[in-house]
């Protein structure tokens, strides 16, 4: 994976190195992210995940050298989830500002999650 990918359609997808996102990266169908070991990423615009999607992150290991994920957000949207204005509705509603999100499992790696919104 590189930066420069932005949507990531259903498949299995490996994290090596520093990998950084300037853009919000968008998650369709059923994707399966692995954190190698040592690897760190972010996307300083979040993940979307719309309700129809869902979002399985792995680490590599669960020992020191685990993998890092970095999610930033400050329009509206969730870090890691809906973005602002989607329908919300249900049990489990994680969205931004009003917005619903697809299914997210986190299975491993250390995962940090923040808003700049003022």
């Amino acid at each position: 994976m590189t930066g420069e990918t932005v949507t990531l359609s259903s498949g299995w997808y490996v994290v090596f190195g520093e990998v950084t996102f300037h853009e919000r990266i968008q998650v369709e169908g059923e994707v399966n992210l692995i954190l190698a070991d040592g690897c760190h990423w972010c996307s300083f615009l979040g993940v979307h995940v719309p309700k129809s999607s869902t979002f399985n992150i792995y680490a590599q290991s669960s020992g020191e050298n685990k993998g890092h994920l970095e999610f930033w957000t400050g329009v509206g949207n969730a870090s890691i989830g809906g973005d602002a204005g989607e329908d919300c509705t249900g049990e489990g509603c994680v969205g931004g500002n009003g917005g619903d999100a697809g299914t997210i499992s986190i299975y491993g790696g250390t995962i940090y999650v923040n808003d700049t919104t003022d």
